[in-house]
């Protein structure tokens, strides 16, 4: 592996090469993962990077609001996606992780947080083996009392116009951001969601939930070549799938979200839930692997 360092809009960036991947990581930037490549294809997965003079590098300007930052990359939200208040403590838009710089060790790309508004550790390392990019995640709770949490992995994933998104198995039906079953692909009139395409929705985006088995899979496959996420469907059961076609700044890009809870907020999760609390103390780790192929022809 090798890791090279620059400077860029004021950040250092951490540019890492392994096996057949490139990735640009901005611990500054809530250790944010703003590039990743196959080295013998020429598609730029994250959204925000490319084209250069347009690269989405910045503090965000309320701290308070998500829409305010980069929107931009990989990032991670924990202890929930949306703002809300669960046992008298107000929990942030997309959680704390996306605006806090982590501790950061290069030598194992390991980032680590301190929450501030739960007793939560939380820690993401990362590592690359031929097409595969591991990300290694271990959540503890330092209190000596049950603490619940919401995680979803969030990437931004570019959009490219014959990209079509496939889950194994096939699902016959999501859920809305309320609750309400919905066929798949088409949850709403002249939707194909595996297509990117929103349908007359207004705004232009869309948000399920596919609820996902314990060996979870899901692909976005292109001309550009195909990205397949696998995750652990018994921690992790839902992925949030959210496709945005202007409606938030603008942008196009999708994301594949696992995650612990089919909601956005945490306070709408089941009180007591396991897949949600922490018992005193515990540690719980998962992993998610992500693997890039590049375009048949290279």
């Amino acid at each position: 592996m090798t890791v090279r360092t620059e400077i860029i809009n004021g950040f250092e960036l951490y540019r890492v090469e392994a096996g057949n991947i490139s990735l640009v990581l901005v611990p500054a930037l809530g250790g944010r993962i703003v590039s990743l490549r196959h080295l013998h294809g020429e598609r730029e997965w994250l959204d925000g990077w490319s084209p250069e003079n347009r690269r989405r590098l910045h503090l965000p300007a309320d701290p308070s609001r998500y829409e305010t930052g980069p929107g931009a990359g990989i990032d991670e939200c924990l202890p929930t996606v949306l703002a809300c208040e669960v046992d008298g403590h107000p929990l942030p838009d997309h959680g704390e992780l996306w605006r806090t710089a982590p501790a950061f060790d290069p030598q194992t790309l390991r980032c680590a947080w301190r929450l501030q508004c739960l007793p939560l550790h939380f820690e993401r390392c990362l590592d690359i083996e031929g097409n595969t990019l591991r990300l290694n995640y271990r959540l503890q709770n330092t209190a000596a009392r049950p603490v619940p949490y919401q995680w979803a992995w969030h990437p931004l994933f570019t959009l490219e116009t014959q990209d079509r998104l496939h889950f194994e198995p096939t699902p016959s039906h999501c859920l809305a951001t309320d609750g309400r079953c919905l066929l798949w692909p088409g949850a709403e009139p002249g939707q194909d969601l595996t297509r990117a395409d929103v349908g007359v929705a207004q705004p232009p985006c869309a948000k399920v939930f596919v609820e996902v088995p314990a060996a979870a899979r899901a692909e976005i496959r292109g001309p550009g070549g195909s990205l397949r996420l696998d995750w652990p469907g018994e921690l992790l059961p839902w992925a949030g799938l959210w496709i945005n076609r202007g409606a938030w700044n603008g942008l196009h890009h999708w994301a594949i979200e696992p995650t612990n809870l089919a909601r956005d907020r945490l306070s709408e999760a089941r009180p007591g839930d396991d897949l949600t609390t922490l018992r005193p103390l515990e540690t719980r780790a998962w992993q998610l692997r992500l693997t890039l192929q590049p375009p048949p022809s290279c």
